[in-house]
């Protein structure tokens, strides 16, 4: 949960990243199969992000998406016991552009 002046202003979940995906894995820094299966710990995956409903200001999700990366790889270290170095996103592109992602240098792999 984000939170702007003791009000909730989004919501985000993080999993693991997928076992599979085809545009990760033909990425160059995917590397070979064996080295992308011992790594793949290390990829969270950005399952879930909500601005809450009245929550807008200028370059706000982008804004998100720096302060959550800056401290995402401390906390999965706190619960799992090890760190991230990789976080990777879906962007169901019927429905949406991805645009966010791409304003706060996301690089779009497929």
């Amino acid at each position: 949960m984000v939170t702007l002046d003791d009000r909730w202003v989004a919501l985000l979940g993080w999993q693991a990243a997928a076992y599979q995906c085809q545009a990760r894995e033909s990425s160059r820094s995917a590397g070979p199969g064996v080295l992308r299966r011992q790594r793949l710990h290390l990829i969270a995956n950005n399952a879930r992000f909500l601005i809450l409903q009245g929550e807008s200001f200028p370059n706000l999700v982008s804004l998100i998406l720096a302060l959550i990366l800056r401290r995402l790889s401390a906390d999965w270290q706190a619960v799992y016991r090890h760190p991230i170095v990789l976080a990777e996103t879906f962007v169901e592109s019927p429905r949406f552009t991805g645009a966010c992602y791409r304003a706060a240098n996301w690089i779009d792999v497929g």
